[in-house]
């Protein structure tokens, strides 16, 4: 057995030892190809795809699982329906679903819906008869609505003594 006289000698075997660990673990690592010391995290971003708001981005490991946040985006007229993986596909993930990191990087897309029942106005102008300027007509101002995203088409109206100039 070694006698150990002084401070420094104490601690000479172990730390020789780790280091002698230290690179036979690394050298396997090298090796196999892995990652064993230090594991890559990917990122989850996510996309507000016409929305507003932000996120933020979530760091996992390969093959963990979480629960995805809530969406704190926005869009006017829509409802958030869910996550896709492109921005043009259907919805993958529902909102707060489960899901678990593949070996990359992920993009999240906001899915939106067009709500429907969203309300419009349309007025009604009648020209001046000096032909310079117009006077809405108070009177039959409609209050409608339709699904968000889609054409309307106003009907004109006719009225006594005046003639649709086109």
């Amino acid at each position: 057995m070694m006698e150990m006289n002084n401070r420094s000698d104490r601690w000479q075997v172990p730390i020789r030892a780790i280091q002698l660990v230290l690179a036979v673990f690394l050298l396997g690592a090298v090796l196999s190809g892995c990652n064993l010391l230090f594991p890559t995290g990917y990122t989850v971003a996510f996309d507000s795809n016409g929305g507003a708001g932000a996120m933020t981005d979530q760091t996992l490991d390969t093959d963990e699982q979480t629960t995805l946040p809530a969406s704190t985006f926005t869009r006017e007229g829509y409802t958030f329906a869910g996550w896709a993986t492109t921005a043009t596909g259907t919805v993958a993930y529902a909102d707060e679903a489960s899901f678990t990191m593949e070996s990359a990087d992920v993009t999240l897309y906001a899915v939106w819906s067009a709500n429907t029942g969203t309300a419009y106005t349309v007025e009604h102008y009648q020209q001046d008869t000096s032909g310079s300027g117009y006077t809405k007509v108070t009177a039959d101002t409609e209050s409608l609505s339709g699904t968000t995203g889609e054409t309307v088409t106003a009907s004109a109206n006719t009225y006594t003594g005046f003639s649709e100039n086109t």
